[in-house]
């Protein structure tokens, strides 16, 4: 080797080395300071990864709502819940932290004669912050207010309720907006405006994230859905009605199109490719895969919803009560000559083609009608409340009514099928498992039986608002509720799979899909769940 090479190659491994240094030391001050950032980043109290109610609701009731107009104060909106018991029996009681946060504002006397008031900020995984806010106040032998910039867990108490007018209660809102002072409970401007949220909204669907199943949520604008059943096209894509405008979301809840309507929706029917558009006006529109509005035909009747696609036609109630039958085309094939008040729920028996349906009246009672396959009367029948229908194997039609548990042969003759079975009426459900079962739930037990007729299992999760429905899932079994509940066990003994629940609306609508996701339609959101995940207790 040539002296000099070597000299040089000894001096430029020492400048090699020496540059490495300053090297190192940047990496290593640059990691020390995207650490300290990342923690200084973290919430001073942690994140909020579970919610509960700060009372107990199956106790307390709902006093006054979320943006409900006062008369006490002319007129002004509330922007919060008002929580109470009966008889005044709500001073004392505990008032607990929703979920994890930082006390961003606790004052015993903020409200003056009408309490105190307490601020949490809570900080979600997903970045998003929210403040819940609770008034009337006060404080309790071993309960004090929380100490401004403390840190509160999930269900710990934070105060109790003061005696304040006109009864005792909880004011509760939710702010999506930094505002921390305790503001006046009343506004001139809608609460939503002011960045208020309903809370027991809010605190519903945020749970509703935390459950092990959940994979995503939509929100529709127009919040008095949902507005009938949605299409599901093949790529288990949803199309839906919200509002004046029509949408699709894809399977896993993003949103492709919004597209416009000019004229009210009745509701949507599936097409060969993508969906009609069933007007108000008895005009039928095609909508194509990508939203483009296509062809118009003019059915000639005027509808008020649709209500059954059924493989060789389309059931809808007319804007004067009566029931259409249409061809997959939008061709009328026949009306009953009996109007109906508003059919809330439809099932057809395939092999004959008749169809039940049951109705409600203004005054809320129920209404029953069983019609043939040319839509002529077989059998009606006034109720004391609406009531589930299910056909049976066979071709049976069992309903579950206020006066018990019938069967209704094809001439429509009534027949009482269990003596024993406890009421039914609107917050009953009904079905038949494809392996034989009877599977009955009369708003709070839920009983299956055998193909037999003996009784396999039963259970009781608890009353669940109506109206409710069952459908079999597999080797599961789903309770689904429009009060926003959604329960599932093992159908062969009864062992539970999951629960969650949603904020609950007018009528429900959840289908399983081929892909493993059990798409939930209930009030004014779409929600996607991962099935096996939502049922991973059973294994």
């Amino acid at each position: 080797m040539n002296p000099q090479n070597e000299i040089y190659t000894k001096d430029t491994k020492r400048a090699e080395k020496l540059a490495f240094v300053p090297f190192v030391s940047f990496v290593l001050v640059l990691s020390l300071f995207l650490s300290s950032s990342l923690v200084s980043a973290q919430p001073q109290c942690g994140y909020a990864t579970a919610v509960q109610f700060p009372v107990d609701p199956t106790v307390f009731f709902l006093a006054q709502d979320f943006g409900a107009a006062s008369p006490r104060h002319q007129g002004r909106q509330h922007t919060g819940e008002d929580w109470s018991l009966p008889d005044g029996t709500a001073r004392g009681q505990i008032v607990v932290a929703p979920a994890a946060g930082r006390v961003a504002f606790s004052s015993a006397n903020a409200w003056g004669g009408d309490g105190g008031v307490i601020i949490l900020e809570h900080t979600f995984p997903d970045g998003a912050v929210a403040y819940s806010m609770f008034g009337h106040l006060t404080d309790a032998d071993g309960i004090t207010f929380p100490p401004a910039l403390g840190c509160v867990r999930m269900g710990e108490p934070l105060a109790t309720i003061a005696d304040v007018r006109p009864a005792p209660h909880v004011h509760i809102e939710i702010r999506t907006g930094d505002n921390l002072t305790p503001g006046a409970g009343y506004s001139w401007e809608t609460p939503e405006a002011l960045g208020l949220r309903h809370p027991t909204k809010f605190l519903t669907n945020q749970a509703l994230q935390f459950n092990t199943g959940y994979r995503w949520r939509v929100d529709l604008a127009d919040e008095a859905g949902p507005f009938g059943v949605p299409v599901v096209l093949d790529d288990q894509s949803l199309i839906y009605l919200d509002g004046g405008r029509v949408n699709r979301i894809t399977n896993d809840g993003r949103l492709l199109w919004r597209t416009p309507l000019s004229s009210p929706a009745a509701g949507l029917f599936p097409s060969a490719s993508s969906a009609w558009i069933a007007y108000a006006d008895g005009r039928w529109q095609a909508i194509g895969r990508d939203g483009t509005l296509l062809d118009v035909l003019d059915s000639g009747l005027p509808l008020a919803r649709t209500l059954l696609a059924l493989p060789s036609r389309l059931i809808a109630q007319a804007a004067g009560g009566r029931i259409a039958a249409f061809s997959p085309a939008g061709e009328l094939l026949w009306i009953s000559a009996e109007a109906l008040p508003e059919v809330i729920s439809a099932v057809e028996e395939p092999a004959s083609g008749r169809l039940a349906l049951m109705a409600r009246d203004v005054q809320g009672m129920g209404y029953l009608a069983l019609l043939d396959q040319t839509g002529g009367l077989v059998e009606s029948a006034a109720l004391a409340e609406p009531a589930p229908l299910a056909f049976a194997p066979g071709g049976v039609l069992w309903t579950y009514t206020r006066g018990g548990l019938w069967w209704v042969d094809e001439a429509g003759e009534w027949t009482l099928a269990d003596p024993a079975a406890a009421p039914g009426g609107r917050s009953a459900a009904l079905t038949f498992p494809p392996s034989g079962e009877r599977a009955q739930f009369d708003g709070s037990t839920l009983t299956v039986y055998a193909p037999d007729g003996s009784a396999r299992w039963q259970t009781a999760p608890g009353y669940v608002e109506g109206p409710n429905s069952l459908q079999a899932a597999g080797d599961k079994l789903l309770l689904v509720s429009a009060s926003g509940d959604l329960i599932a066990w093992r159908l062969s003994d009864g062992a539970e799979c999951g629960r969650t629940r949603l904020w609950g609306g007018p009528s429900a609508w959840a289908q399983l899909g081929p892909d493993g996701v059990l798409r939930a339609y209930i009030a004014d959101q779409i929600a996607g769940l991962d099935w096996d995940a939502f049922t991973r207790d059973c294994g």
